[in-house]
C-alpha cells in the first residue's frame, strides 16, 4: 500500500543517515563513498 512504501522510504533514509553518521566518525571519505555505493546497489535491487 501507499503508506507501506512511505514507511520503507523513511526507514531507508534513516538507515542511510545512520551509516553516513557512523562512517563520518572514521573521517574517511573513501569509506563513506564505498558505503553509499553499496547502499545504492541494495536500494536499486
Amino acid at each position: 500500500t501507499m503508506s507501506d512504501d512511505i514507511w520503507r522510504i523513511v526507514a531507508d533514509a534513516y538507515a542511510m543517515h545512520r551509516v553516513i553518521d557512523c562512517a563520518a566518525r572514521y573521517r574517511s571519505k573513501k569509506k563513506i563513498v564505498e558505503l553509499v555505493n553499496i547502499l545504492k546497489e541494495e536500494l536499486l535491487e
